[in-house]
């Protein structure tokens, strides 16, 4: 341990109390304090209705995602085939995709009123949007299909090469791949579910739409009746809050076992398809437009569609697309800066709590029962606790940019208590893999605690610290729960696509998805020339 960081850990211990602590035990002191009142039968049933439908929801999207993205991780990032690296850099756009605009997609193309309805879609019930588990289960497997492979895939890259070569001279390489990559980075594996299984339970976009009844649907839909009704909601979430962070408190003692998630990936041993590489290329070309070609030209048409029968004219899809770019462009721009802020901001952040716990038990125990709460509760309860923080501060300029003004601020606190879990969870075994000679020949010579961090850990973590950045930003544009505290005039532009969705997929939704999807491919590529000139 180096003590001499002790007063640094004890600033970040009462930062990250102030700024993740409080606002997540404010909701569960309000619990404490009101109470629920009477629990009756009734409310015992709820509760094991909504348990069921929730872990049906994450059970159904692990049961489909993890072995699909498994595969496709090994085939994109261990295998060489034709196009490879344009299917993997496709698969990276995807994690920018927010899942209200998945949503959308979907149900443009398979819902009832899209461009090819059909029945086992789910039922409509006279709404304008399709209804039903099934098909909830389908967008959240699309959506965290991305991040799977991604997971996987890096994680595989950490697999020793020595290892490999000699298991090769045994066996062919799918026997390699299931008796030895699979097993070493079942850590990265483990990580990916963990991870789904959260965004799946803490999710509401999907969930109210198509009228799932998860815990995290029950706490936003009871947001808005008073006092009462959101402390027995909480109540109701509780149970499943506390064995969620039980867990997550045992999980994240064991990060160090994790492969870290470094960018660039390193370079492993590949694998050769040899006379089917070129099936295989077709095959996943294929699959990739059925899965995000065929919702996105769903879209288009959407952003065209008039008249009685529908047909598409191009005309009125280039006006609505210019309707929404006048309308919201900015709006846009203002998101998509927050987020970028955010992500820069919880990256960094997350680097050096973990570089202060990697050597001090007190700090280690304290940032994972706090990431563990953060990362165990619904979005909507954490944004109620901001909303309660928010209303201590004093008047005056603290006042003016969390509420009275069109700030930015809210909104990054917001997403720095939501994906801060996130960012510690993907660096901690990043850190863990600094080397300790160098540090301690740094402190023998004298040098302060922010030199060490600037001469040794910050240049040989720094990748891994952006790729965390590019991962949190997707994650932080998809938010919809934590944009309750968003300021008038600085909107979240996932909300704005939420709160259109409820009427179904128009042609201003389909104009919104669209021009976010634009910004995002720029985004993206912009942000592939940065990565492989800050790797050099």
């Amino acid at each position: 341990m180096a003590p001499f960081l002790t007063p640094w850990r004890c600033a970040a211990g009462v930062a990250l109390a102030g700024l993740v602590a409080v606002p997540l035990l404010l909701p569960l002191l309000e619990l404490a304090q009101h109470g629920i009142g009477t629990w009756s039968a009734s409310d015992s049933r709820r509760v094991s209705q909504l348990l069921l439908q929730t872990l049906s929801l994450v059970g159904g999207t692990l049961a489909l995602t993890l072995p699909v993205g498994i595969a496709l991780a090994l085939a994109l990032f261990r295998t060489e085939f034709p196009g490879r690296r344009f299917l993997l850099v496709a698969t990276f756009v995807m994690l920018f995709v927010p899942l209200p605009m998945i949503a959308s997609a979907w149900q443009a193309f398979l819902g009832s009123d899209g461009w090819l309805p059909l029945t086992w879609w789910g039922p409509n019930a006279a709404r304008p949007w399709t209804t039903g588990i099934g098909p909830a289960i389908w967008v959240h497997f699309l959506a965290g299909l991305p991040w799977v492979i991604v997971f996987v895939g890096i994680g595989s890259t950490w697999v020793e090469r020595e290892l490999e070569e000699q298991a090769l001279l045994i066996g062919p390489p799918w026997w390699v791949a299931l008796r030895f990559t699979l097993p070493r980075c079942r850590g990265a594996i483990v990580f990916a579910a963990v991870w789904l299984a959260l965004q799946v339970a803490g999710e509401i976009t999907v969930a109210y739409m198509m009228q799932v009844s998860t815990f995290a649907q029950e706490v936003h839909i009871q947001f808005s009746q008073g006092t009462g009704a959101l402390a027995r909601s909480v109540a109701a979430a509780l149970p499943l809050v506390i064995a969620t962070w039980a867990l997550l408190t045992w999980y994240l003692t064991r990060l160090e076992r994790l492969p870290a998630l470094a960018w660039p990936p390193a370079e492993p041993r590949q694998f050769d398809f040899g006379r089917w590489r070129w099936a295989v290329a077709a095959l996943l070309l294929v699959a990739l437009l059925l899965i995000f070609g065929v919702p996105l030209a769903s879209l288009l048409w959407k952003l065209g569609k008039q008249g009685h029968p529908p047909h598409w004219v191009a005309g009125n899809a280039w006006s609505h697309f210019l309707s929404a770019c006048r309308t919201h462009g900015a709006d846009l721009a203002k998101n998509l800066v927050t987020v970028g802020g955010a992500a820069a901001a919880i990256s960094f952040g997350a680097l050096i709590l973990c570089w202060l716990a990697d050597e001090s038990r007190w700090f280690a125990r304290l940032l994972i029962a706090v990431m563990a709460l953060a990362w165990s509760l619904p979005g909507t309860i954490i944004a109620l606790g901001l909303k309660q923080v928010i209303a201590w501060l004093p008047e005056g300029v603290l006042a003016d940019l969390f509420y009275y003004q069109p700030s930015p601020m809210p909104l990054v606190w917001a997403y720095i208590v939501r994906f801060l879990p996130f960012a510690v969870a993907v660096l901690w075994p990043v850190v863990r893999l600094v080397p300790r000679e160098p540090r301690e020949a740094a402190r023998l010579e004298g040098q302060g605690p922010w030199r060490e961090f600037w001469t040794i850990v910050w240049p040989l973590t720094r990748h891994a610290v952006f790729g965390c950045g590019l991962l949190t930003a997707g994650l932080c544009l998809g938010e919809v729960a934590s944009a309750r505290v968003e300021t008038p005039g600085w909107e979240s532009f996932a909300k704005l696509l939420f709160d259109r969705m409820h009427y179904g997929v128009d042609n201003n939704v389909a104009a919104l998805s669209v021009m976010l999807l634009g910004m995002i491919v720029l985004l993206a590529a912009v942000g592939v020339l940065t990565a492989r000139r800050t790797g050099k």
